[in-house]
């Protein structure tokens, strides 16, 4: 898994030198590699966790993360881009860092172990998250057939509304 991800990662080396080798911007390639390094790094660190374990033991203060470190984008550490306030810039620090890119890996963390959590509780599917595909194809099938059908305004039955003031003949 590594050696492939480290072969894309150079692949857009490759890009990235081809794209900005023509401006005198060479900044592009190290600040690239070292994010790269980085990686390499946090994946080794967290090849050796036990992952359920850490998120089963401290998911409060992973929660409480993500959501600190996506408002300090509303603290004067905040740094606007392009008329997006997404960025923090760390004193000292060369590099940005957009705090939602960060969260999203405790986030994937979380969503697993709550998805694990109500597995074991024997709900396979929440209702929150909606009817099943093949309901709402067959959903979707039932609309479009009453809409072909009623489509004919001549051909629709008449409605009525409240009691028939005469008995049927």
């Amino acid at each position: 898994m590594l050696a492939l991800c480290l072969l894309a990662s150079g692949y857009g080396l490759v890009l990235i030198y081809t794209a900005t080798r023509w401006n005198d911007n060479s900044r592009s390639v190290p600040v690239q590699c070292l994010g790269i390094f980085l990686g390499v790094v946090v994946y080794i660190i967290l090849s050796s966790v036990d992952l359920e374990l850490l998120v089963e033991k401290s998911w409060k203060w992973l929660l409480a993360f993500n959501l600190g470190f996506n408002l300090l984008v509303r603290t004067p550490i905040g740094v606007t881009h392009g008329g997006n306030r997404s960025w923090i810039a760390i004193p000292g620090f060369p590099l940005e860092i957009q705090p939602a890119e960060v969260t999203k890996l405790t986030f994937i963390l979380l969503f697993a172990w709550q998805c694990a959590r109500l597995q074991k509780k024997g709900i396979s599917r929440p209702s929150s998250v909606g009817p099943r595909p093949k309901e709402w194809w067959a959903g979707l099938f039932q609309t479009a057939c009453r809409m072909v059908s009623s489509s004919s305004p001549s051909e629709a039955p008449p409605r009525r509304r409240g009691r028939r003031s005469t008995p049927p003949p």
